[in-house]
């Protein structure tokens, strides 16, 4: 059994946390949010990002053509 930390945690501890709240702040990020704060938003959205197994149509958003 893995009794470390999964990858995806380990690759949240490289996020600069300060300065994502800073800049939050400064454009008033999470001013009118009741329920999902912009930290939560962006773990759920770097984990879609980082399965390759999330399906994207779950989270609403749709693959671009190309």
């Amino acid at each position: 059994m893995n009794s470390g930390k999964t990858l995806f945690a380990q690759l949240m501890e490289f996020v600069p946390w300060s300065s994502f709240a800073r800049i939050v702040a400064r454009y008033s990020g999470d001013a009118r949010v009741s329920s999902l704060p912009s930290t939560e938003h962006f773990r759920i959205m770097a984990y879609a990002q980082a399965n390759p197994q999330y399906d994207r149509t779950a989270t609403g958003l749709r693959p671009t053509p190309q």
